[in-house]
């Protein structure tokens, strides 16, 4: 199992990190109690203003994810035009700048890509399952008949 994390993508403390890493080397999985105790423990905390903000942005974020069509889908994306006031969301079929719908769509596809290449993954390794169950069907067969 070879993971590799890209050190400019996360604030992380090393001994934290590697703490982390050991859990998921002997578990294959962490918990997210795990993982809030081992940051808590390395003093990771964040600014309580910053945490204020990232949480009404969030909640804001969720607010306006819930904006949909009649048909099921988002009325409302970020453009991924940061401005000095912050991202900004735009209302799809309001949109008439071409090239914040073009950052919109390019963005869709590059998450969309993301998720086919896990959902690939995670494919393979539910094919391999089915290997074995097979494999271990066709034991059980040949033990049956001798």
């Amino acid at each position: 199992m070879a993971m590799e994390i890209k050190k400019a993508q996360t604030r992380i403390p090393d001994k934290a990190a590697a703490e982390i890493q050991k859990i998921l080397r002997k578990n294959l999985w962490i918990s997210t109690n795990q993982m809030d105790s081992i940051l808590k423990k390395h003093g990771v905390k964040g600014r309580s203003v910053a945490l204020q903000r990232s949480y009404r942005l969030r909640l804001g974020q969720q607010y306006l994810a819930g904006f949909l069509d009649e048909s099921g889908k988002r009325e409302i994306l970020a453009a991924g035009g940061v401005h000095a006031d912050g991202m900004e969301y735009v209302v799809v079929d309001a949109c008439n700048n071409a090239r914040q719908l073009s950052t919109i769509r390019k963005k869709l596809q590059n998450q969309s890509m993301g998720l086919d290449r896990s959902a690939d993954k995670v494919d393979k390794r539910l094919g391999f399952f089915g290997r074995v169950a097979r494999w271990g069907a066709g034991k059980e067969q040949k033990n049956g008949e001798n």
